[in-house]
């Protein structure tokens, strides 16, 4: 059995699981963006794990998020095995940058079908089912399309590999890359 000190106490390893499990001793958030994520934004829909988004599942994305808003930070590279919760990571950094730093956003995916499946299944249930995000929503049928999603002051366009016509001609401040190994000629 461990001893772990508490405000200058100390407690045994079962006392604090105790104490914990009845929301006795409350972490403290620190600030970092994973951390406000996990508060505001993200409601997972197409996972084993449905519900809140929880850092405990995959805490090595904490890393990945965090790292995307370091001021210094231009470009973020993931190399990554499949279905890993990298792309989960990728939509928690979107949904802040709605709600803080605002800019067009560009998603990339392998081919016209995936880039359709994810807006539908992924992207607009994140932006619908989180309250924040919900206010930027702007109701009308043209806002909500599986290729452009309108919000207030931002637009989230869907494009694929080898269509040189949706790649081009978007003023774009955030561009997501996912699944670059099956992109048209790699």
């Amino acid at each position: 059995m461990g001893i772990y000190q508490l405000q200058g106490r100390k407690i045994s390893q079962s006392r604090l699981h105790k104490d914990l499990k009845r929301d006795r001793l409350r972490r403290e958030h620190d600030g970092r963006f994973s951390q406000r994520a996990v508060l505001r934004h993200r409601v997972v829909h197409e996972s084993l794990r449905k519900g809140p988004w929880r850092n405990l599942v995959t805490p090595y994305s904490v890393g990945i998020t965090d790292a995307a808003f370091y001021p210094s930070m231009r470009v973020e590279s993931i190399i990554k095995c499949p279905q890993s919760g990298a792309t989960e990571a990728v939509h928690n950094c979107v949904g802040y940058t709605i709600d803080r730093p605002p800019g067009p956003v560009l998603y990339v995916y392998p081919d016209e079908a995936t880039a359709r499946e994810n807006a539908r299944d992924r992207i607009i249930p994140m932006l619908r089912s989180s309250p924040r995000l919900r206010e930027y929503l702007t109701g009308t049928s043209d806002g909500m399309g599986s290729l452009r999603i309108k919000m207030s002051h931002l637009t989230i366009y869907m494009a694929w590999s080898g269509s040189a016509a949706r790649l081009g001609n978007k003023p774009i401040r955030y561009l997501m890359l996912d699944e670059l190994d099956k992109y048209q000629g790699t």
